[in-house]
This record gives structure tokens, C-alpha cells and sequence, in this order.
């Protein structure tokens, strides 16, 4: 099992056969799912390709580039997840305990699956793909709202306190990297893996063991030996919740890892020496910071050759213009409706960008899936836009038009020749 899907559920406390009769509970439940039966079987298959994902081989020859940028895609995608579920509405409920309590988790994946891949796949020593995606505040937070409205007498939170507890979140956006392997089947990275695990525990040892229980005593001075090895072993056990190869050829972990959980293991490791009222703040003192303590271990790969895209001849249409025109409701100003709108266009006019075709019948969508350099070039081309025409509709929604020559975007593809 990859962190894509397993490391995420194991977070929330799920082991391998609860998943499975939950699946199974899903597909024989006969009560009428939000969103409709088509959505309802779209997110089983991404749950079951979740659980499912079978490791990237090592040593493949010639690289099998579009595999693993899928593999990190699917990967940055579990991480997303994970972050988004664990946000905090109000101080006292995540996003979690919300689902959890007024369901929609199909109204809340349909907004995940819209977030936007950020740059071209990143590759190091063509063997480790990163993929980066990001989804906007304001989308998630109009899914939270759209559950507490389907269901208001579920809701933990009415509708209009949610909308309220939700202004912020406009400003904020949620990214996750993922990356094309899992550290349960890392083949030569498996070293690296498990170096980088022991200094995530290492470090998380060395967070805890400063905290004083009373006025006199650390944790570090109450635990015996004994108490440290256990300690050491349930960090170790500890499932991970992100991997990221850095520009400096670190590979960085982090464990998953709460608080609470933690807090909850040393006071079990102390007990009965600890009194209750020292017991009860461990877990203040430990901090929300102690999930982002990470590990790092050099990276040591034999250079492998990324494959790249030949182009052939110049298509007719690289003399051509491509247009397309976006759209967007009134927003809380004229210049954000406008940005939004224009944004829209982009996103129509890369659709058709990949719909052409070039050495016959390939379109350049099927050219991106295989060749990281292509989809880079293409990324950088569909940036060089000019607006074409702006329109502004008495009910405050506008209309842009925006333009492409498709010549530059000929001309970037070359230019990786």
C-alpha cells in the first residue's frame, strides 16, 4: 500500500478491513447518495484506486514517465485530502468531525477533484516525479457551506454561522506535493527512507523530552529506558504522511503524528507516576507544531535520462490563432470578477490547445501525459495570452475573451527539441 491511500486513512484511525467493509457497506447501501449515482460510483473507484495503487517498478527501461507522473499526481491528491480534512473550521471542529457528522463526502471530493496542478511534473535524476497541486479556500468553502445547507439538521454548525466561520478561507489556498513512490516500496530508496524516518523520530524524541510535568521534573527525567525504547517503537511504527525531494537532493518525511496521540502515549508510558493534572497538559505543551517536525536524508540516485519529445514537422495550425472566451458570476468587485472570468478563459483555451493534434493523429494531450518537457513547454506557452475584449453585464457577471498565438506555442515545443 502507497501513502497515496493507506498512510492517509491509517491517520484517521482506519485499518485494512475497516476500509474494506466500508467500501463494501458503500456499494450495498441502499439509501439515495448526494450528488447523484454516477458521482457516488466515481469517488468508490477513486477510494478502491486509492487503496489499490500498485508501486512504481525501479529500474524500468526506458522510463515510464507518464506512469509515474500519474502515480505522483494520485499521490499529491491523498496529501490534499489529508490536509483539507484536517483544517479547522472553528477551534473546536475540523473538517473531519464536520463530514463525519453532516456527510457530503462526495459534495467535498468534487471540489478536490478541481484543483489545479501547479507547473510541470518535477523530476529528479529522472527517476523521482513531483507533482504539485492546489485547490482555492473559497471553492472548499462553498462545498462546506452547499453540505450544511443539504443537511442542516446534521450539521454540527448552523449554515449561517459556517458562512461566517468561513470568510477567511477565500484568502487561503490548500497544495499538497506528491511524489511517484511509496516508502513501503521505495526499491533503492529504501535506505533513504528509512534514514529519513529515524531522524523524523530522532527529532520528535528530542521535542517531547524537554516538557516538564511539574516544576522539577522533564519527561526526559521520567522516563525509564525501558519507557524510551517503547517510545521510540511506536514513532517508528508511525505511518507517513509526506515525502518531498527537495532542489538540494533532500528527501524530507514527516510522520503522522497529532498531538493528541502523542500526548496520549507518553502519559500511558508514565502512568501512574504522572498526576492527572500534569498528564492533561502534555498535550498543550507538545503543540500543533509537533506535526510538522520532519526528517531528512541525503539522496543518492544513478542519473537516468528523462525521455523527450521529437517533434515532427510544423503543423498547419502553427499559423494560426486560438481563442476562447471564459465567464464568471459577479464576485465581491469588478477587477476580481474580471481576474476570474479571465482565468476561466484560460483554462477553455488549454483545452483546446491539447485537442490539437501534431504528427498526424496525436493531440498534444496525449503528447503531455507521456513527456514531462512537453507539458512544460506547452504550461509556459498558454501563459503568453492577450485579452481580446472584456464584457460587463448589468448583472455584474463578465465576459472575457482572450487570444493565443498558436506559433508561440509551436515555438516552445521546439525550442525543447
Amino acid at each position: 500500500m502507497s501513502i497515496v491511500g493507506w498512510n492517509v486513512m491509517a491517520e484517521a484511525g482506519f485499518d485494512r478491513q475497516s476500509l474494506t467493509l466500508c467500501c463494501a457497506d458503500c456499494l450495498m447501501d441502499s439509501r439515495p447518495w448526494v450528488g447523484g449515482p454516477v458521482k457516488t460510483m466515481k469517488s468508490l473507484i477513486l477510494i478502491l484506486v486509492l487503496l489499490l495503487l500498485a508501486p512504481v517498478t525501479w529500474g524500468q527501461t526506458p522510463v515510464d514517465s507518464a506512469a509515474k507522473v500519474e502515480a505522483a499526481r494520485a499521490n499529491a491528491m491523498a496529501g490534499l485530502h489529508r490536509q483539507v480534512y484536517q483544517a479547522n473550521i472553528t477551534p473546536d471542529l475540523t473538517v473531519r468531525q464536520f463530514i463525519k457528522l453532516a456527510g457530503g463526502q462526495l459534495i467535498l471530493q468534487r471540489a478536490l477533484d478541481k484543483a489545479a496542478q501547479i507547473g510541470a511534473p518535477r523530476w529528479v535524476d529522472g527517476q523521482l516525479c513531483q507533482v504539485r497541486l492546489q485547490v482555492s479556500g473559497l471553492r472548499l468553502a462553498g462545498a462546506l457551506q452547499e453540505i450544511a445547507s443539504n443537511t442542516p439538521d446534521l450539521s454540527p454548525i448552523p449554515p449561517t454561522l459556517l458562512q461566517s466561520e468561513l470568510l477567511d478561507w477565500k484568502y487561503r489556498t490548500f497544495s499538497a506535493t506528491g511524489v511517484n513512490f511509496s516508502p513501503d516500496n521505495a526499491g533503492p530508496l529504501a535506505p533513504v527512507i528509512q534514514a529519513a524516518r529515524a531522524d523524523a523520530t530522532q527529532r520528535l524524541v528530542d521535542h517531547l523530552l524537554p516538557i516538564r510535568l511539574s516544576e522539577n521534573r522533564t519527561i526526559d527525567q521520567s522516563l525509564s529506558d525501558d519507557h524510551r525504547r517503547q517510545l521510540m517503537q511506536w514513532l517508528n511504527d508511525r505511518p507517513v504522511a509526506e515525502v518531498e525531494v527537495t532542489t538540494d537532493r533532500t528527501l524530507t518525511l514527516r510522520l503522522a503524528v497529532s498531538a493528541d496521540a502523542l500526548a496520549e502515549t507518553v502519559g500511558k508510558l508514565l502512568s501512574p507516576g504522572v498526576d492527572a493534572a500534569a498528564y492533561a497538559g502534555i498535550a498543550r505543551q507538545i503543540g500543533a507544531e509537533v506535526a510538522d517536525v520532519r526528517g531528512t536524508a541525503a539522496l543518492q540516485l544513478a542519473a537516468t535520462t528523462v525521455p523527450k519529445w521529437r517533434p515532427p514537422e510544423a503543423p498547419d495550425w502553427a499559423n494560426d490563432e486560438l481563442e476562447a472566451e471564459g465567464f464568471s458570476r459577479r464576485l465581491e468587485s469588478k477587477l476580481r470578477t474580471a481576474r476570474a472570468a479571465e482565468t476561466d478563459g484560460l483554462a477553455r483555451l488549454r483545452e483546446k490547445v491539447l485537442k490539437l493534434q501534431v504528427g498526424g493523429n496525436v493531440s498534444l494531450a496525449e503528447v503531455t501525459k507521456e513527456y514531462a518537457d512537453a507539458a512544460e513547454a506547452i504550461n509556459r506557452a498558454t501563459l503568453r495570452t492577450r485579452v481580446v475584449s472584456t464584457d460587463y453585464h448589468p448583472d455584474g457577471s463578465v465576459t472575457v475573451r482572450i487570444s493565443l498565438r498558436l506559433g508561440g506555442v509551436w515555438d516552445a515545443l521546439a525550442d525543447d527539441r
